[in-house]
């Protein structure tokens, strides 16, 4: 009687399998549930990962500013400045300096003074000495250049009694250029960087001599320079070799 029970039941859950295979076979079983058709668990859905921005691969390395701090200079000439032993040391530096260089003579009186010396036989002397030196006193350059480097001589004279006092200087100029500023074509920047300069008093009767040989030791300085980095440039020339 059991049996015939049992047998009874089986076949109503039989029937309702049947049932709902055929409307709902081929939707696919919830996670975690057996296939009802070919009886093995499917695999979990795959996870939806987020892809991460790209960043550069290389970044900037910071480099802090160094702090800043009061200093002072001790050196008040044109030149180089070199650091040696925590201190700022100046010298002269006209290494890969042109040979072409050209003369030049400013003469600064009061008006009206005759003063027996011209600008022209002063640039005469200076030009002289260039010509010793090997330095050409002409200036060499493009049309769209400065007429650079330049030497030039400038006398500054003034009648005291029984005299003339008068400040003598020679200065090279260059063209530089300059890290808060950028040049336009056509443009640049004049500085000086060679100077040398000397004060001296005189009888009216030996100012001319004076001034002369001032201007003398003054060029001769300058050419005595140029040639000490000549030779250097041509050590260092054949070092290279």
């Amino acid at each position: 009687m059991k049996n015939c029970r049992f047998a009874s039941i089986f076949a109503t859950l039989t029937l309702v399998c049947g049932l709902y295979l055929n409307c709902y076979g081929q939707q696919s079983a919830p996670m975690g549930s057996i296939n009802s058709t070919t009886g093995a668990t499917p695999p979990p859905p795959k996870k939806e990962t987020t892809k991460k921005p790209e960043t550069p691969s290389t970044i900037p390395e910071y480099i802090p500013l160094a702090p800043r701090m009061p200093v002072s200079l001790d050196y008040f000439h044109p030149g180089i400045l070199v650091r040696d032993e925590n201190k700022w040391q100046g010298g002269d530096q006209l290494l890969n300096l042109t040979s072409n260089i050209g003369v030049y003579v400013t003469l600064i009186k009061p008006e009206g003074l005759n003063f027996p010396l011209t600008e022209q036989q002063v640039k005469s002397q200076v030009a002289g000495i260039f010509r010793e030196g090997e330095i050409s006193p002409t200036t060499l350059a493009a049309l769209d250049q400065p007429p650079l480097p330049a030497f030039q001589i400038e006398i500054l004279v003034y009648p005291i009694e029984k005299g003339y006092v008068a400040s003598i200087q020679g200065r090279l100029f260059e063209s530089v250029t300059l890290d808060r500023f950028i040049f336009d074509p056509g443009m640049a920047f004049e500085a000086i960087t060679w100077e040398k300069k000397q004060l001296i008093v005189a009888p009216k009767d030996k100012i001319v001599s004076y001034v002369t040989d001032t201007v003398d030791g003054i060029t001769r300085s300058f050419v005595k320079r140029f040639q000490a980095f000549q030779k250097m440039k041509k050590e260092q020339l054949k070092n290279a070799l």
